[in-house]
């Protein structure tokens, strides 16, 4: 595994379900918030997972883009 490996993790654990529906993604928001992340970060190797209890976003950056991607989610 790579030290470049990030993981951004909103679950039915760590955030209340009003928060949980603000953030889950169709497929069209997730191929949105890809197209996205494409353009805004040098984030590679994007995985978007989210279901109605998470939405999980797996990258590899050699710095942390969290925050442009979070810009992506709203």
């Amino acid at each position: 595994m790579t030290t470049q490996f990030k993981a951004l993790v909103l679950t039915y654990k760590t955030a209340p379900l009003a928060v949980r529906e603000q953030v889950s993604l169709n497929e069209t928001a997730t191929k949105q918030l890809l197209h996205f992340i494409r353009d805004y970060t040098t984030a590679t190797d994007v995985l978007v997972v989210s279901t109605c209890n998470r939405t999980e976003i797996y990258y590899v950056a050699e710095k942390d883009v969290s925050s442009e991607i979070l810009k992506g989610l709203s």
